[in-house]
């Protein structure tokens, strides 16, 4: 296995991105706030499974 990092395109810059990092900030925020996933995932028109990966931190690491 490779241990060179990433270097391609991050966040919104990934044209199929659905998300900007502003919306990944208001959900982390949502997050933190105790809202519930399914009601932050309708909000945003995405998945559960895509708020459960911003939230375990395996996306969008990179916006604090």
């Amino acid at each position: 296995m490779s241990s060179k990092k990433w270097n391609g395109p991050r966040g919104s810059q990934v044209c199929s991105a659905k998300l900007t990092e502003d919306n990944v900030l208001e959900i982390k925020r949502r997050i933190k706030d105790k809202q519930s996933l399914t009601f932050i995932a309708q909000h945003f028109a995405v998945s559960i499974a895509a708020i459960s990966r911003i939230k375990n931190k395996k996306t969008w690491r990179h916006v604090k």
